[in-house]
């Protein structure tokens, strides 16, 4: 394992704003984590602790990177994703994917990351999902996780595999993809991504 780069989907949380339909005394203000939230998201980081343990070094905490975005909330994002405007909500995490991997693996520029964390929205994770295999209709549960793997296969070729995380409990699957092979050479997989990017 040379790298890997996990977009997740937030845990479970309150809504955005006061709805007439909720409890007056819920505890958690409006967008936070509820305490299903909580655990969801504490078992995300076991998992990722104990997929990647031998991948880590204990006391490098730079070797880890961890990114939460704000969503931008107004209507018209329900309607970018009902006329399949899929790249709006995933280009700005695949865009940070493509300039950490180009850094690291073509450029040579030495960083102590080794695992990059984003937290993100359904609507995003649906959209890089999406973008790879244009038949994907399904909707991210809670944490729900892309995992996009960089290793060194046995003829030292660097590749790149993208798995799906659904549950922390179980093994990531290799995700479907129409456009190009899962796992496929980082070179390609780099610039199909850079090809979406510029579209």
């Amino acid at each position: 394992m040379l790298y890997a780069f996990v977009v997740s989907r937030h845990g479970q949380r309150t809504p955005i704003m006061c709805c007439k339909m909720l409890p007056k005394n819920v505890p958690e203000d409006h967008g936070q984590l509820t305490r299903e939230g909580h655990e969801q998201t504490f078992k995300l980081g076991l998992f990722l602790r104990v997929r990647y343990k031998r991948f880590l070094v204990a006391d490098e905490p730079d070797q880890l990177l961890a990114t939460h975005v704000r969503l931008q909330r107004y209507h018209r994002m329900f309607g970018l994703a009902l006329t399949g405007n899929e790249l709006w909500y995933a280009e700005n995490v695949l865009g940070e994917v493509v300039e950490t991997l180009s850094q690291k693996f073509e450029k040579g520029i030495e960083r102590p990351d080794r695992l990059h964390v984003f937290s993100m929205s359904d609507s995003s994770v649906y959209s890089i999902l999406k973008l790879l295999d244009t038949s994907y209709d399904d909707h991210p549960c809670f944490c729900a996780s892309v995992i996009f793997e960089v290793f060194e296969d046995a003829s030292k070729v660097k590749r790149v595999q993208v798995l799906l995380s659904t549950k922390t409990d179980e093994d990531p699957q290799l995700v479907a993809t129409d456009k190009l092979k899962n796992p496929c050479e980082l070179k390609e997989f780099l610039d199909f991504v850079r090809g979406i990017l510029k579209s």
